[in-house]
């Protein structure tokens, strides 16, 4: 069979145009999510990663990773902690500028949803169990207690724009326990996190525990600051001294954090 391409009424530039427009969009629609997802680790510092993307970026599923730079910096270590696989899929509409994105994982209760529009990003609000070795990428004191325990996360609607962030996380570890010490567990904390256009100001305090801790510092994409104090209760103030020293100075009958 023979294929003409001069057939009357019929220009060989919208034939041509319209193969490309095809080819293109089969491309794009078959686009491996890794080559979407392979600068991550370098935008963020490691700090996240994506573990082993599979599937296309309209349709497909990775593990997410937490990690920090290599000491030679170019680089990132293995992952601290990886979440539970997820999945995702996503739809855009041709007449109507913008995508929504559903993802499902065990660690959520719901699916979640997100709304992108040009300006704009929508996340949904939810709640999720995640590893507490997380923790460990903000920097001291969980670096150096190497938390393990019940790490849960809950927010509203959280909102990106072009020069402005909205949107309020609750985040409670429960019943902490760390590799450095006996006493376990050592506590219960809540941290309270409100985003803005600087990035994300937080609080974090002791539920219960013997170690009692207290801080406050801020998040931004390239800098995490913030500073606390440690201490005990009565009972257990000799038992833990150990500890607190190796977290933080002491002043009085507390110890100073500085993150």
């Amino acid at each position: 069979m023979t294929l003409r391409l001069n057939t009357p009424g019929i220009p060989q530039w919208i034939f041509w145009g319209g193969a490309l427009i095809v080819g293109l969009g089969v491309l794009l629609w078959q686009l491996p999510a890794r080559w979407l997802f392979s600068s991550v680790g370098a935008q963020t510092q490691c700090k996240v990663l994506i573990e082993s993307p599979a599937g296309s970026i309209w349709q497909g599923s990775a593990a997410v990773g937490f990690s920090e730079p290599s000491i030679d910096g170019k680089g990132c270590r293995p992952a601290l902690a990886v979440t539970e696989r997820l999945h995702w899929n996503v739809s855009c509409q041709i007449f109507s500028p913008g995508c929504q994105i559903a993802i499902q994982t065990p660690a959520l209760i719901k699916p979640l949803r997100i709304d992108v529009k040009p300006g704009e990003i929508r996340i949904e609000d939810n709640e999720a169990q995640l590893p507490a070795e997380i923790l460990e990428v903000l920097g001291a004191p969980w670096t150096l207690l190497h938390p393990r325990g019940q790490l849960g996360a809950r927010w509203n609607d959280l909102v990106f724009q072009d020069d402005n962030a909205a949107g309020n996380i609750r985040v409670s570890l429960n019943e902490l326990i760390s590799p450095i010490s006996q006493i376990q567990p050592l506590g219960s904390y809540d941290v309270q996190a409100e985003l803005n256009k600087e990035g994300v100001n937080y609080t974090l305090n002791t539920s219960k525990g013997p170690l009692l801790l207290q801080a406050h510092g801020t998040l931004s994409r390239h800098s995490a600051t913030g500073q606390g104090e440690a201490s005990a209760t009565p009972e257990m103030k000799e038992a833990l001294t150990g500890l607190l020293n190796l977290i933080g100075k002491r002043q009085g009958d507390s110890y100073r954090l500085v993150f």
